[in-house]
């Protein structure tokens, strides 16, 4: 898999992840979060950004829980509208600095 850095610093640069690479994100994400039969997630990072593939699109598939994903985390009334339309338990996303 290829994903992109931000380019926030400098031109976008390739970034390839290999499948072990992927399968150990994943497992680091199933250690430190435990999800529970009831919960449901709500992804606002793009699956383009690293953790937006592993914490959001890879939990969702590899622990089968229901996602619903906002593309835009700038939108807070939209993001509230849908942690109540979709009974949201959970998000993943960035600490701030």
């Amino acid at each position: 898999m290829i994903l992109f850095t931000s380019g926030s610093e400098a031109a976008p640069k390739v970034v390839p992840l290999s499948h072990r690479n992927i399968m150990a994100n994943l497992a680091d994400f199933a250690e430190a979060i435990t999800f529970t039969r009831g919960d449901r997630l709500l992804g606002m990072l793009p699956p383009f950004h690293s953790l937006g593939f592993s914490g959001t699109q890879g939990d969702a598939l590899v622990s089968g829980l229901p996602t619903a994903y906002q593309p835009d985390p700038t939108q807070g009334a939209q993001i509230a509208a849908m942690v109540d339309d979709f009974a949201i338990t959970v998000t993943v996303g960035p600490l701030p600095s």
